[in-house]
């Protein structure tokens, strides 16, 4: 016992003496064999979060090939998305596009080009002119405008305007067309139809914009479907065109589109009381002889059948 005493101290002083001798390459080959960070010294207890976060960074200095670059994520509330709302209504621009308002000069180069529907009212004479009711070679009336007066125009014809009395439209007589102001007013009525296009324009949009957002199931399908119209060869789209041939016999006015509203509620002051199925219909035609514009309107069903319509543009506006 005695014997064995000294020998374990020998023992142990060897194994300090190696131990501090080669301390370094130990824990050098501990590191590569547990993925150490190799470091040689400890002064202190690490907590676990500082020595991952020294692991780390000692990771990425001694080793810069393998550091891995993570995919950043998209951040969706960033990325713009277009609201139901914002869909609704550039679907309806589409169905109701604003009208092209080319220069009168550019449209009409020529005067004569001008629909007799589109003439003003009366316009303002630069010269006196007379005027005469004439059948054959019998004269019934005569009458002289002095000049600034205004008279009817009816008809223009090789750079004469014939001209109507405003008191009696039988009455008339021809004057030169450039001691008239026929070309201000009848560019003038140009714009102003246009004017009132465009308007009627923004106010159909709105109008289809508050009915449809107004019924949810019908918002998502037109949104879904994403056709500004329903298809042309739907059943209901002869009967519509029917109705409309015999209220506007001179193809007045043609479908452009319609859509199936459903049903909707009428109070007892309106044209047609009740709840009926509506379809909206969007018709094309010209206003004063000028156009084409666009109409909005509704058809009103009862059953299978055509109830009534609700604003339709009038015959010859």
């Amino acid at each position: 016992m005695r014997n064995i005493i000294p020998t374990l101290a020998i023992f142990g002083i060897l194994a300090g003496v190696s131990w501090e001798f080669f301390e370094p390459e130990i824990r050098g080959m501990a590191a590569k064999v547990f993925d150490l960070p190799g470091q040689t010294e400890v002064d202190e207890v690490e907590s676990g979060e500082e020595a991952g976060e020294k692991k780390s960074a000692s990771v990425k200095k001694s080793n810069p090939q393998q550091r891995r670059v993570e995919p950043v994520a998209p951040d969706l509330d960033r990325v713009p998305r277009a609201s139901s709302s914002e869909s609704l209504r550039s679907l309806i621009a589409s169905r109701y596009p604003l009208p092209d308002h080319r220069p009168f000069e550019e449209v009409f180069s020529k005067l004569d080009a001008v629909p007799e529907e589109s003439y003003p009212d009366r316009v303002q004479i630069k010269a006196a002119v007379e005027l005469a009711h004439k059948e054959g070679n019998r004269v019934f009336a005569l009458s002289k405008v002095k000049a600034d007066g205004w008279v009817r125009p009816v008809a223009l014809e090789e750079g004469k305007l014939l001209v109507a009395s405003l008191a009696d439209s039988r009455i008339r007589g021809d004057i030169q067309l450039e001691q008239t102001n026929f070309r201000e007013e009848v560019a003038s009525l140009y714009d102003q139809v246009h004017a009132e296009a465009i308007e009627r324009v923004e106010t159909m949009r709105e109008s289809d914009f508050e009915e449809i957002s107004s019924v949810s199931f019908l918002m998502r399908k037109l949104i879904r479907q994403d056709e500004p119209w329903d298809p042309p060869e739907a059943p209901i789209a002869s009967k519509l065109i029917d109705s409309l041939q015999k209220k506007y016999p001179d193809d007045e006015f043609t479908l452009v589109g319609f859509h199936d509203f459903g049903n909707q509620d009428f109070g007892r002051d309106d044209l047609y009381p009740g709840r009926h199925p509506v379809v909206i219909v969007a018709l094309e035609g010209k206003d004063r002889g000028l156009g084409p514009f666009q109409w909005r309107a509704k058809c009103l069903f009862d059953g299978n059948e055509i109830l009534g319509w609700l604003d339709l543009p009038d015959s010859n506006p």
